[in-house]
């Protein structure tokens, strides 16, 4: 069991699913699109061998809510630049990433969506006070790229933390060491 909430995103295949799945982490995220993305058929597929975390789409170029829709998902995750356009996505739930500085951008923009929460990614010059804001409207994750981020993030105030899944080296063949070192790191007792 994982001792914070936890998000992986750009899970490709079911083993990273199934690994990330026994570990506990909350939020699964499939990439989609024209750029190396799943298939509807290969998210559906990957889902059915997996229960507990709740899965997500993360779209690398505007999609219509028609193709959004074969997915089968109604949660987005989306960019500061991607706002716009999920906006007219009725009926979905948006992860949204941030750099730090973007905050005061978008957030009159985020009021008007359905957000389950904000990531945003690693600094460590991340103001504590700005922090703060953000947590009053939304649950706030942090993006870390190692686990050298993830212990400094980890005196944070934060509802949880974002990983990003790997490539295999073959089928079925996958190092985990990265991303186990990190889950294994936030288990409990």
């Amino acid at each position: 069991m994982l001792r914070t909430r936890v998000k992986v995103g750009n899970v490709t295949h079911l083993s990273d699913a199934r690994y990330c799945a026994g570990m506990g982490v909350d939020f699964l995220g499939f990439p989609v699109g024209a750029s190396g993305g799943l298939s509807p058929e290969q998210v559906k597929e990957i889902g059915g061998w997996i229960s507990g975390p709740e899965f997500f789409l993360e779209p690398d170029r505007e999609l219509a809510a028609e193709e959004l829709n074969r997915y089968g998902l109604s949660t987005i995750q989306v960019k500061a630049h991607q706002l716009i356009t999920a906006a007219r996505l009725a009926n979905c739930s948006f992860i949204v990433t941030l750099e730090p500085q973007q905050w005061h951008e978008v957030k009159n923009t985020l009021a008007h969506l359905r957000v389950l929460f904000v990531e945003l990614t690693f600094s460590k010059a991340l103001p504590p006070a700005l922090l703060e804001e953000i947590k009053t409207s939304y649950p706030v994750y942090i993006l870390v790229e190692n686990k050298e981020q993830l212990a400094i993030a980890s005196d944070w105030p934060v509802d949880g933390f974002s990983f990003t899944g790997s490539g295999e080296i073959k089928t079925g063949l996958k190092d985990f060491s990265v991303l186990a070192s990190m889950l294994e790191s936030l288990e409990t007792g």
